[in-house]
């Protein structure tokens, strides 16, 4: 009798045990968690599209992209793979595809970042009309410290432009065929939809998503406007653990082409202005929203290129869909972040 009665006893003391973790967990309060949508517009038939959804895949078009398989360790896709990645100063991510259907085009992902992170990633590829298809993502992350939380939410704010990003990689990469060595090097962290790192530029292409684009490099105008938030957040290197800081780096890193373009620059951050922040040169002016609003500097940029006395001449850099639209129907040419890394990027090996 006294087996069942040890038994009894261990499963009360489990319960216990269990029931203080989680009331402790809930003293701490509760993680950040974020759940995204988007898509991602290729000119690849489904048939090739869909192979390009997966640990193998991305190492097609993804700079940074390189998986360690644990199960098999023969590199390989399909429902109950384990590989793991490590991230930009996150950690290492270990990952179990947990779904993979060709047929259907559906692949899914769960992964985990110990004491930082956990994800769980649905990728869904269709026939987009003759020769081209679109990736359907869904992105749910929680983070799981509070080390975590600002990381899962600067991803969440930047998703929408992770969607222009791998779009334009797999564009550059498979499309046009362009070697990823070209981009390897460049100190850009892996950003695909896999990595579930904040967005990640490499070198500047036009993809067809339905509206101007005006991605690659282009002579300098008379006015240049930069969507700060936007080419902040399109790199993963800290950005989200003091935006103040990253804020005065990405200016001094402009301020040599406002030096050497001779037009007229002006970059434009949400929120209000943090003090003491010192400009590096004349030509170039740095102006905040004065609010938190996330649209408040898409708003600010689109009045000053409509004062503009010809809007024509004004070269606007930003990589969110709506603003550039926005500033493409008052004459604006746009570029995306990329671009203007890679504009930094030369300045800088010169």
């Amino acid at each position: 009798m006294s087996a069942p009665t040890l038994g009894l006893h261990w499963q009360a003391h489990s319960l216990a045990a269990f029931e203080a973790r989680a009331a402790m967990a809930i003293d701490a309060g509760e993680r950040v968690h974020v759940e995204r949508r988007g898509v991602v517009p290729m000119a690849v038939p489904f048939e090739d599209a869909f192979a390009l959804f997966n640990a193998v895949g991305e190492r097609r078009w993804m700079a940074g992209w390189d998986p360690h398989f644990v199960h098999p360790v023969v590199p390989g896709a399909g429902e109950g793979v384990v590989f793991q990645t490590t991230g930009a100063g996150t950690g290492t991510a270990t990952w179990v595809q947990t779904a993979h259907e060709p047929s259907a085009g559906t692949a899914s992902f769960v992964y985990v970042v110990p004491d930082h992170r956990v994800a769980i990633v649905d990728v869904c590829v269709a026939h987009d009309g003759e020769g081209r298809s679109r990736a359907s993502v869904r992105y749910r992350m929680t983070s799981l410290s509070s080390d975590a939380d600002d990381f899962v939410r600067a991803f969440g704010e930047a998703f929408e432009d992770s969607m222009v990003h791998w779009a334009e990689a797999v564009q550059r990469h498979i499309v046009e065929g362009v070697p990823l060595a070209e981009v390897q090097g460049k100190g850009h962290g892996p950003s695909s939809v896999l990595s579930s790192s904040l967005p990640n530029d490499g070198s500047a292409v036009s993809v067809d998503r339905g509206q101007p684009q005006g991605d690659t490099i282009r002579p300098m105008k008379h006015t240049v406007l930069v969507d700060g938030n936007n080419v902040m957040g399109s790199r993963p290197d800290g950005w989200w653990r003091n935006r103040a800081v990253a804020a005065e780096r990405l200016v001094a890193e402009i301020a040599p082409l406002a030096r050497s373009s001779g037009g007229a620059w002006t970059i434009v951050f949400d929120g209000p202005a943090p003090p003491g922040m010192v400009l590096p040169h004349e030509r170039l002016a740095v102006v905040h929203a004065g609010h938190a609003r996330r649209d408040g500097a898409d708003d600010r940029i689109v009045e000053l290129v409509g004062a503009l006395p010809n809007p024509l001449a004004a070269l606007v850099y930003t990589s969110d869909s709506v603003l550039r639209a926005r500033v493409h129907a008052l004459g604006a040419e746009v570029a995306g972040a990329r671009a203007l890394l890679d504009e930094i990027a030369a300045v800088r090996d010169d």
